[in-house]
């Protein structure tokens, strides 16, 4: 049996120990503990278990002043296992506690900078405000002014009535104007025929189909409405040219879309004239696809051109 090992004078249970465990505690199973490589006296009451280590305190609270005092820090048992002839588990003493230096929370000779901290606030702040300042007057100084009404377009010196202004982006609220499909807008003052014409409006807007004839005079004037279908049935014979408008919110004093207004041509003439088939005259007839049929981009000028007067 070697020096170094332990029997545990209450139950005799006997342990191996090794020269590092010496002088540590040993956790018997009978509850007891046991001092590895010294003596070991029986107990009183040999059933009761040794008591456990007291519970870590909380550390005192810091002084005002800097004091050295240890502070109580009991860390967790380190649990080992020896080869002995049963088992156990082996809780080595706690080390002793560090000794904590404590620092006053404020030293004395380094007083808290107030008066600077507010003067330095106290200049942000008014960098800030000054800063505002002169966004809002650069802002209503330097804003561009409000963009010059446009002037209506003069129509030709021959138009009696009615005027030609383009349409203007400030009516675009609110329910937009229209009127009614297949609604007159003008009319020939030069007589009129026997030709037909049907119009399909599939384009994403309501459009105004203004038929000109020689010298740009008006040969008819119909308002279609989107996805509707109109006719004119009395065309004149001769060569017809097909303009529109499109757009919405329709002004019936200057003839004219309000919102998003756009002018176009069909890029073919439409050619009317009769012809003879047995004992009857057949006229001609024509149907136009806005939106399909091809067209190009003409000026507010251009579509009004030749226009003398307007339907009331």
């Amino acid at each position: 049996m070697s020096e170094l090992d332990v029997t545990c004078p209450d139950c005799g249970t006997t342990y191996q120990c090794t020269s590092e465990q010496a002088g540590k505690l040993l956790h018997c199973k009978c509850g007891r503990y046991l001092v590895a490589g010294s003596v070991n006296e029986k107990t009183v009451e040999a059933d009761t278990p040794a008591p456990p280590p007291a519970a870590p305190s909380e550390p005192p609270t810091a002084p005002a002043i800097a004091v050295k005092r240890p502070a109580v820090v009991i860390p967790p048992p380190e649990v080992v296992t020896i080869n002995v002839k049963n088992p156990v588990h082996v809780a080595p003493p706690p080390p002793p506690p560090p000794e904590v230096e404590e620092h006053p929370a404020k030293s004395a000779h380094h007083p808290a900078p107030a008066a600077a901290l507010d003067q330095k606030t106290l200049m942000m702040i008014g960098g800030g405000i000054g800063v505002v300042v002169l966004l809002v007057l650069a802002f209503v100084l330097l804003r561009p002014g409000s963009k010059p009404a446009t002037s209506p377009a003069s129509t030709d010196s021959t138009a009696s009535t009615g005027t030609t202004s383009a349409p203007s982006d400030a009516g675009c609220t609110g329910t937009p104007a229209r009127l009614d499909n297949g609604e007159v807008v003008a009319r020939s003052p030069l007589g009129s025929g026997s030709g037909k014409l049907e119009i399909d409006n599939q384009s994403p807007t309501d459009v105004s189909v203004r038929l000109v004839g020689s010298g740009s005079l008006t040969v008819s004037w119909i308002y279609v409405q989107q996805g509707q279908t109109a006719r004119i049935t009395t065309v004149p014979l001769g060569t017809q040219r097909l303009l529109y408008s499109a757009g919405s919110d329709w002004d019936a004093k200057n003839l004219a879309f309000r919102c998003n207004g756009t002018y176009s041509e069909l890029d073919k003439a439409l050619e009317y004239e009769d012809r003879r088939v047995d004992d009857r005259t057949i006229y001609s007839s024509y149907k136009v696809i806005i939106g399909k049929a091809k067209a190009g981009a003409i000026t507010k000028e251009d579509f009004f051109r030749g226009h003398m007067r307007r339907t009331e």
